[in-house]
């Protein structure tokens, strides 16, 4: 009797545990909806600051790693930034919001047509350490050429 007890106790362990990580393993909703995103100003020198707003959905609070990219005109990657974010730490609600993350362009960008790049992987459960969700959001905006000190332009 003992033993089938046991044997049942694993089986239902065993079980539970594989009905647990089934649902981790197929939860990919991602924490937010990005809904607008724009470089302001549109136009920056490389050197100069400029930032990124957001509207977004939150749906739910994960930890969070961003990962920050200016590409210039001549497809050159520049990582600005990472970022991560506990959930513990984030004193963020669900629902609407707005968000603003100031950047600066690297000198040696290329003046021309750019992007502002964030890589975004979201952890929302164990399963997601190894297979987080994942979203790219860009926005478009100009490198201005640098000003010539010679001639005042």
């Amino acid at each position: 009797m003992r033993r089938h007890l046991a044997i049942g106790a694993v089986f239902a362990l065993f079980n539970g545990t594989a009905i647990m990580c089934g649902a981790w393993a197929i939860d990919r909703t991602p924490a937010t909806d990005t809904q607008n995103v724009e470089v302001i100003p549109a136009s920056i020198m490389a050197g100069s600051v400029g930032e990124v707003r957001y509207m977004f959905q939150r749906f739910r609070l994960c930890e969070r790693k961003s990962t920050r990219f200016v590409i210039d005109s001549t497809n050159r990657e520049f990582m600005t930034s990472t970022e991560k974010n506990p959930s513990s730490t984030v004193q963020r609600r669900a629902g609407r919001s707005t968000f603003v993350q100031p950047f600066t362009v690297p000198i040696a960008a290329k003046p021309g047509a750019a992007v502002y790049r964030v890589r975004i992987e979201d952890y929302c459960n164990p399963i997601h350490r190894l297979w987080p969700i994942t979203k790219t959001i860009e926005a478009p905006f100009q490198i201005a050429p640098a000003l010539d000190s010679r001639s005042g332009r």
